[in-house]
């Protein structure tokens, strides 16, 4: 998304680091392209740890590209943000494109694929544009956003336990939203359908940011 801002906290970087010393390991020990999904509420840090992990992995010459679940919204996010006003029951899956972003992930998983042309949202201008983002000779793409643990061809999935409660000064500090009481409504509505998704995860990082792998 062009125009969000990010905010990365030296916690988020000590526990990308982590997470990519784990994902090494596991990313070397197969020859197939690699999918890595970041999930959890808005504001617990998905965004800054998954870019980190891209750039973990980045600097050990694992080839990784990093991607936002916030470009595959059906509407861009002011005019998604009006739709909700209007209608709230419009909160939740069907904001989202999950579907296009599954194919993405099954065209990336192809080594036949050379890019994946994707939409982008620009966020300031409210609207949604077009970009090819290459995919030849890249090995791990990693997903970071409120659903993406619904995604199939996942190889390891990571939630972040932090719900909406512990993370006011984080959204207020990215300035992307209004904090209000039909704010908090739309928050409460998102945690209900997003704490189902814990127990998909492969890892979650604690709200201390302790790292914890899930045995199967």
């Amino acid at each position: 998304m062009l125009g969000d801002k990010i905010i990365v906290k030296k916690d988020h970087e000590t526990v990308a680091k982590g997470l990519a010393d784990i994902l090494e390991e596991d990313i070397k020990r197969t020859t197939d392209k690699y999918v890595v999904t970041v999930a959890g509420e808005s504001g617990s840090g998905k965004t800054g740890i998954a870019k980190e992990i891209a750039s973990n992995l980045n600097a050990r010459g694992i080839k990784t590209i990093f991607m936002q679940q916030d470009d595959y919204f059906i509407h861009p996010p002011k005019t998604n943000q009006k739709l909700r006003r209007e209608n709230i029951s419009k909160v939740g899956l069907s904001e989202v494109n999950l579907a296009l972003l599954q194919d993405h992930v099954k065209k990336f998983k192809d080594p036949l694929t050379v890019q994946i042309r994707k939409p982008l949202v620009v966020y300031e201008e409210d609207l949604i544009e077009a970009e090819s983002v290459p995919c030849e000779n890249v090995k791990v793409m990693v997903i970071e956003g409120t659903y993406v643990s619904l995604l199939d061809g996942v190889d390891k999935k990571v939630f972040l336990a932090k719900t909406h409660k512990n993370t006011l000064v984080a959204r207020l500090l990215r300035q992307r939203e209004e904090i209000d009481r039909f704010t908090g409504k739309i928050l409460a509505i998102e945690h209900k359908i997003i704490f189902q998704h814990k127990k998909m995860a492969d890892m979650i990082v604690e709200k201390n940011y302790s790292i914890v792998i899930k045995r199967k």
